[in-house]
């Protein structure tokens, strides 16, 4: 009587293969959350010129009015542009005389934990450039 070898994996190759599928998994989290940044911060500066075009567009309705710093002022809507990290939103916004910024929340929406770190970082727009500026690495 012949005695067949049954086909089967060893423990060993198993745990390779596990090692292996976390290791991708890993790097397409990682992957991920960096993507999800990135959407946010090209969120963050399309709104910047908007705030910028408001401004301008106040200045030019009110002629030798001071730089405007307070949103009320301008044709814009909150809900779409916060100037507080609240619960639906991943940025705060604040204008000065020369520049709007864009500061991401400790804690964003949904109080997940933010990509690096979950630290504050600013995106800032010169009102007389055009020109962005940030933390370096972020946008």
């Amino acid at each position: 009587m012949k005695v067949r070898k049954q086909a089967a994996f060893t423990l060993l190759e198993l745990l390779v293969v596990i090692i292996i599928l976390g290791i991708l998994s890993t790097v397409a989290v990682i992957n991920y959350g960096a993507t999800i940044e990135k959407g946010r911060a090209s969120e963050a500066k399309s709104i910047l010129p908007q705030l910028r075009t408001a401004r301008n567009t106040y200045m030019l309705e009110h002629p030798g009015a001071m730089p405007v710093t307070d949103f009320s002022l301008l044709d814009v809507n909150p809900t779409t542009i916060p100037d507080d990290c609240s619960a639906c939103c991943f940025f705060s916004y604040s204008i000065t005389a020369t520049q709007a910024v864009a500061t991401r929340c400790r804690n964003n929406a949904g109080k997940q934990p933010g990509f690096r770190g979950s630290g504050e970082y600013r995106i800032t727009l010169d009102f007389e450039t055009g020109n962005f500026s940030g933390t370096p690495g972020r946008f």
